[in-house]
């Protein structure tokens, strides 16, 4: 796999991920999306690049982002095209910012046509290049700064006859019902189940909400500590649950992130 990777320091609030099959375009893309960052001091990071959809998808398979930042060539020279490839994005980061670039501009209105929902689309020949691709950041750095919405940020369920809004902050953790196509949600002193999948779930969740094992998903600011030793995660509430070998860690990770980010 071809990757390049820049990193500031430990903590990056904001990761981006490119895929181009032209190395020497790949590799400028990094050096002006870095050069950007560093001018305006964001707190965002390119965690790593492909040159292929298919090793790309293995990529962000591997490393499991969440609300990142995807800079896409159209024309990959492959079986799948970058609007595909954004497709098969939004299924493993729904709340993804989808940025096209490529010298293709009347493919724009095919990101309609997939419903993949860009927020910038770049002309590689364009005399502002470098000032898109700046702005195209700016946008999304302001979004990140954006308060959260208490009266969106919730989760709504339908139960049997009637509509449940679940703030996130009510929610510990989820996992499948012994019954077949239901999940069991656990709030602090009560458990609701109804009829859904962990996956469909997971899509309507934010940030705070990771896929520690097959079988859960956490709100990681109700964690109180994990148990790297036996792989199990507390909460604050009294309440564990498993978590597997593989993702132990990137929970831990998750969680100093988590801790970094609410000390600014």
């Amino acid at each position: 796999m071809y990757t390049i990777r820049y990193e500031r320091g430990n903590f990056e609030l904001i990761p981006i991920y490119l895929c181009e099959d032209d190395k020497l375009q790949l590799e400028n893309w990094g050096k002006l999306i870095n050069n950007a960052i560093l001018i305006h001091e964001w707190d965002m990071g390119i965690k790593a690049a492909a040159d292929s959809p298919d090793k790309f998808l293995k990529l962000i398979n591997k490393t499991k982002p969440e609300n990142a930042v995807y800079f896409l060539d159209i024309d990959l020279k492959s079986h799948m095209n970058g609007i595909e490839l954004a497709v098969e994005i939004r299924k493993y980061d729904p709340r993804s910012f989808i940025i096209f670039i490529t010298t293709h501009d009347e493919m724009a209105v095919h990101t309609f046509k997939y419903k993949v929902e860009p927020l910038g689309f770049i002309i590689k020949d364009s005399p502002d290049f470098r000032d898109q691709i700046a702005d195209c950041l700016q946008n999304v750095y302001e979004k990140y700064q954006v308060p959260k919405n208490p009266v969106t940020d919730v989760l709504t369920i339908r139960m049997e006859c009637k509509l449940l809004i679940i703030p996130y902050d009510e929610i510990y953790y989820i996992e499948p019902s012994a019954q077949s196509h239901r999940i069991r949600l656990h709030k602090q002193y009560e458990i609701l189940e109804f009829s859904s999948s962990l996956t469909e779930i997971k899509s309507k969740l934010d940030y705070r909400f990771m896929t520690c094992h097959k079988s859960y998903i956490v709100n990681c600011h109700h964690i109180s500590r994990v148990d790297k030793k036996n792989y199990t995660v507390y909460f604050n509430n009294g309440k564990k649950c498993s978590c597997s070998v593989r993702l132990c860690n990137q929970l831990c990770k998750k969680l100093d992130e988590l801790t970094a980010l609410n000390s600014f």
